[in-house]
């Protein structure tokens, strides 16, 4: 019973992980393709679901690279660096998981360090 438990939570992180997924695509391609018109929508709808993946304590690495790319092709397509109090929100965080265990992690925010440049 146990492990049938355990296998059922793991389908449902994996669900959760592809919703993530998913998401991040929608949301990429209606930046790479609206830019700044899709600007607003984004701030005002998904900035904060995925800003908080960056402080979740316990955040998964798919949950972390999805955010770090959306974020990625938020500053890509917009130009918006997130800029408060003289410092870049989106910057300080590439720079801090430019040095996670997860190369795929590493990879995108080195890709989008490289972005805010």
């Amino acid at each position: 019973m146990y492990y049938e438990e355990l296998d059922l939570l793991q389908e449902e992180d994996d669900i959760d992980d592809e919703i993530i997924r998913g998401t991040m695509v929608v949301i990429g391609h209606f930046l790479k393709s609206f830019k700044l018109e899709y600007q607003q929508v984004f701030t005002e709808c998904f900035k904060n679901m995925y800003s908080q993946l960056f402080y979740k304590p316990n955040a998964t690495d798919i949950e972390i690279q999805s955010a770090v790319c959306i974020f990625d092709d938020y500053v890509e397509h917009t130009g918006d660096l997130m800029v408060e109090n003289g410092k870049s929100i989106v910057l300080d965080e590439m720079i801090k998981f430019a040095l996670h265990g997860n190369a795929d992690v590493r990879q995108s925010s080195a890709y989008g360090i490289g972005v805010c440049a």
